[in-house]
């Protein structure tokens, strides 16, 4: 059962971090300006020397969530039975995959910010928007950290406990 919900909770946080790439470096720009085509878009960014600000903070979310969904995935799906201690049940799984894909939707905002201020700022029509897509992920994402939370409570307090020692 364990192996299940790691799997999906893998391929969900995958999907997450694709659909989030994918909105910030294609939707987030032609939603901001939405007269303008992408390339033109992208090279005004290149001439005013934003471009880098751009693209660099949504690699970093893309690097360390990945890092850590890959972690998530290879530390619970262990092949040698020294790792066997570090396995979770699966309620537990369920817990901090749900706050990983939280994790991932709440800072999916963080990491667009810089591409829709440059854009807005360099570009008429001169204001910030988000995508509906990116207000899903963000609203999606504290959705999880709260149910991720209450889950992770519900299997710390129903977790099996060593029966007492008899003197």
């Amino acid at each position: 059962m364990r192996r299940i919900v790691v799997g999906v909770f893998g391929g969900l946080l995958a999907a997450m971090l694709a659909i989030g790439t994918v909105d910030t470096f294609v939707w987030l720009p032609e939603a901001t300006a939405p007269s303008i085509p992408l390339e033109r878009i992208y090279a005004a960014l290149g001439d005013s020397g934003d471009l880098l600000a751009c693209i660099a903070s949504p690699v970093i979310w893309f690097g360390f969530w990945a890092v850590l969904g890959t972690l998530f995935v290879t530390a619970q799906l262990p092949a040698h039975p020294a790792f066997r201690p570090m396995l979770l049940r699966p309620v537990s799984a369920a817990a901090l995959g749900l706050l990983l894909l939280g994790g991932v939707g709440f800072f999916h905002w963080w990491s667009a910010f810089a591409m829709a201020m440059s854009v807005s700022d360099e570009l008429p029509p001169g204001y910030g928007t988000i995508t509906p897509l990116g207000m899903v992920i963000v609203l999606g994402g504290l959705i999880a950290i709260a149910v991720g939370a209450l889950l992770g409570v519900a299997a710390l307090v129903s977790r099996p406990r060593a029966a007492p020692a008899l003197s």
